[in-house]
């Protein structure tokens, strides 16, 4: 029987198809559609996430959506948003990523100070396209300059340039009941406190900015021109590809089985379901449920084949992933002495920005018992949504 192509071969065909999937997109794409930790000044910062894990905090660090990150009272955070805009975290403050809603970036403030630089939109089909909010207040913006303070009970927002709306909630601030807050404005805001625009003070931005220097709340702190504080992204940006959560993690894939003097080869395809949970910083669990139809005996006949297997996945870099696992596989009749088991190795190349999520590369291997005794191999080409 002629010899299958190797799997360095299988690869070296693929690659093409890979570089299609993976070039036109620009590096900082990588973070998806995630803020970046970009930078951290002086002291330490924590992240704490959706399920309680907590871990040190370090630039490069993607934010997912219920994670929390907390500065201790002498560090300053920077956070990049995929749009350019900034959000600039100062001393004692807890902020927490919120999910992206048709368009619109929402955060809290749980306490301290965030300085919100955050670039226009031209979309004209959204009131705001970033929301800022804490227990007493939510904030609206569209393109501005701000600086919001919760110290637990009361709210600060102070506006160095361009304009706000502010509220006691969304449902208010949707029907555009907010009070407007311009440059060289601040408003106070508690829960017992209803927010007219009649509140609405002035201040002096000359000498604000003055202390949000002390603070390390300025663009000129991380290294960036105070007068275009959306160019010059630090290098830090995209180091780390975190990978998140997901439990619709689904892949499609074509699979090449050659099985040693026995059955031969034979071609089938895969739908599996992968959940994933994020253990650490680059390292989480990844389950398999497959299914595949293959043809099987003398004379050959179809039977539908389960997969069940647990493994590990490691962020390689900013792109490539890794899994290395087990499990068992059931095929039917032709599995004598009950299901049997696996091992496997996977490869993808993800770009988030794109509805096909990973060109997945995978190979496994196993001896099989009952009719089927010869060790196997099994190459696996497919794309994961």
């Amino acid at each position: 029987m002629k010899n299958p192509p190797s799997f360095p071969a299988i690869l070296l065909a693929l690659s093409l198809s890979l570089l299609l999937v993976l070039a036109p997109t620009p590096a900082k794409a990588w973070a998806g559609n995630r803020p970046v930790l970009s930078a951290l000044v002086k002291g330490k910062a924590k992240i704490i996430g959706w399920n309680g894990y907590i871990q040190g905090a370090e630039p490069g660090r993607v934010l997912e959506v219920g994670e929390i990150i907390e500065t201790d009272e002498s560090a300053s955070a920077l956070l990049t948003y995929p749009d350019g805009s900034r959000a600039l975290l100062g001393p004692g403050t807890r902020f927490e990523v919120k999910a992206k809603i048709e368009g619109v970036e929402t955060n809290e403030l749980t306490k301290g100070s965030v300085r919100g630089i955050i670039k226009k939109t031209d979309r004209k089909n959204i009131r705001h396209h970033y929301l800022f909010r804490n227990r007493a207040a939510v904030m609206g913006v569209r393109g501005t300059d701000f600086v919001m303070s919760f110290d637990g009970v009361k709210s600060d927002t102070r506006v160095l340039e361009g304009l706000v709306e502010v509220a006691g909630d969304e449902n208010s601030l949707a029907r555009g009941a907010g009070a407007p807050v311009k440059g060289g404005e601040w408003l106070a805001s508690s829960p017992e406190l209803d927010t007219p625009s009649t509140s609405v003070q002035t201040f002096d931005p000359n000498l604000y900015s003055r202390e949000l220097d002390g603070r390390s709340m300025s663009p000129e702190t991380y290294g960036l021109d105070p007068n275009h504080p959306f160019d010059g992204d630090p290098e830090s940006w995209g180091i780390t590809r975190i990978q998140e959560t997901r439990w619709a993690r689904f892949r499609i894939a074509s699979s090449y089985l050659f099985q040693k003097n026995t059955v031969g080869w034979n071609y089938t395809g895969e739908v599996s379901w992968n959940p994933q949970v994020r253990v650490l910083n680059r390292l989480g669990l990844v389950g398999q449920l497959t299914v595949f139809p293959l043809r099987l005996g003398e004379p050959r006949r179809w039977v539908l084949c389960r997969r069940a297997g647990l493994g590990a996945r490691l962020s390689l870099n900013s792109v490539i992933a890794g899994e290395a696992g087990g499990g068992i596989e059931n095929w039917d009749r032709y599995t004598n002495e009950g299901p049997f088991a696996f091992a496997n190795l996977i490869l993808g190349a993800s770009n988030p920005r794109s509805p096909v999520r990973a060109l997945v590369l995978g190979m496994s291997y196993y001896n099989r018992k009952g009719a089927v005794p010869d060790p196997t191999v099994v190459y696996r080409v497919g794309l994961e949504f």
